[in-house]
């Protein structure tokens, strides 16, 4: 009877012993599967970022009249009227006339000084009775306030460009 005891202990630890094998293949099956997961999720997602956008409200500075709406919006690398811009949008049509959105979308990384500008009496150069704005200033000839910096895959708000009807200034 003693025999017997002691095969059917050997027996279960055995097969214990079995149990805890398998628990641990089944342990590292499972975890070679989450792995292989995480390495397929990062392959087909790494380096996968949002748009490069840059969003604002053009505001009309109070006591000004005039509608801001449908203004141009344009990106310069360098204060230079007379150089392309880098990129271009018009703000909504939409809203009130004194506040109007604007966004440009798949922008490039960079610093970029913001123009905004409404040619009013449509002779396509700034002059009297036009409304401007710019980042964090306000316009004047060889000012354009101060550089909105852009990082690629994020969006990065320009907050309220402050708009004002322009005059030119006599000198004398």
């Amino acid at each position: 009877m003693r025999e017997m005891r002691s095969h059917g202990c050997a027996h279960r630890m055995k097969r214990n012993r079995t149990r805890f094998r398998n628990g641990v293949g089944l342990f590292r099956a499972k975890q070679a599967a989450v792995n292989l997961w995480v390495l397929v999720f990062i392959a087909v997602f790494a380096g996968c970022e949002g748009p490069t956008r840059l969003t604002g409200i053009l505001v009309l500075r109070l006591g000004q009249t005039g509608d801001v709406r449908g203004t141009r919006v344009e990106l310069f690398e360098k204060v230079d009227s007379t150089s392309s811009p880098a990129a271009l949008v018009f703000s909504e049509q939409v809203g009130p006339v004194g506040r109007s959105a604007f966004e440009f979308t798949d922008v490039g990384e960079g610093s970029y000084y913001l123009l905004a500008w409404k040619d009013v009496n449509g002779d396509d150069e700034v002059s009297d009775g036009d409304i401007m704005g710019v980042h964090a200033g306000t316009y004047k000839p060889g000012n354009w306030g101060q550089q909105l910096t852009v990082t690629k895959g994020q969006t990065t708000a320009a907050g309220e460009i402050e708009m004002v009807v322009y005059q030119e200034m006599d000198i004398t």
